[in-house]
């Protein structure tokens, strides 16, 4: 599958990822989010990096429904 190359363009076909083949400022050429234009490879470095992420062996504790907000881990929907 061939993923759109602008966000604008994956945005306005369903899509959660692009590709525009442009290095990010940290100089990864990767598929970015469509909705916040994040690279993937950063996001992946940066969630590592977070002591939630350290402490708990990796993302095998952490179910597919947890997000990290304000701090700590949240179910998606929990209010704050």
């Amino acid at each position: 599958m061939k993923l759109p190359t602008s966000a604008r363009e994956a945005r306005r076909l369903g899509f959660s990822h692009y590709f525009s083949g442009e290095p990010c400022p940290n100089g990864h050429i990767s598929t970015k989010r469509s909705n916040n234009y994040t690279c993937t490879v950063c996001a992946d470095l940066a969630r590592k990096s977070r002591p939630e992420y350290k402490h708990t062996n990796g993302p095998t504790e952490m179910s597919v429904g947890d997000i990290f907000w304000g701090g700590r881990l949240r179910k998606r929907g929990e209010v704050r």
